[in-house]
């Protein structure tokens, strides 16, 4: 028996724009994630401290 169009219609494809925006979007994070990769930079209790090491050696 054979199907009906409207057993058989598919979704309507993803617009353009949607596509493009998540494209630049991944490239975005793909270029954050390298730079924080390469930046070279040590991470460490002394990087959250807000500078709270200076105060305690001031005060002492």
């Amino acid at each position: 028996m054979p199907q009906s169009d409207s057993e058989t219609k598919q979704k309507p494809p993803t617009p353009r724009w949607v596509k493009i925006f998540a494209w630049i979007a991944i490239a975005a994070m793909a270029v954050l994630v390298i730079l924080s990769m390469l930046s070279g930079t040590e991470h460490g209790p002394g990087l959250h401290g807000g500078g709270l090491d200076q105060v305690l050696v001031a005060t002492c």
